[in-house]
């Protein structure tokens, strides 16, 4: 587990600093992440026979971040 969240880490950590073009965008306040960025990175956790959670965690290429949670965890839904 600490594998796997330290590689998260580094990968959100490298997609941050990427250099970032001179243009400016105009952005909106939507749930869903832009039609030009795809998941760079995700980490799904599957059902087990207890109360494991079942959740997915998706990083885009654009810097956002989409949680969602479907069972046995905090919060439910897309995030």
């Amino acid at each position: 587990m600490r594998l796997i969240m330290l590689t998260l880490t580094c990968c959100a950590l490298l997609a941050a600093t990427c250099k970032k073009t001179d243009q400016t965008n105009e952005t909106t306040d939507t749930a869903t992440p832009a039609a030009d960025a795809y998941a760079m990175v995700t980490m799904k956790r599957s059902s087990c026979f207890g109360r494991c959670p079942v959740y997915e965690v998706r990083f885009y290429t654009d810097g956002t971040i989409e949680y969602v949670g479907k069972m046995n965890v905090e919060r439910l839904g897309t995030w």
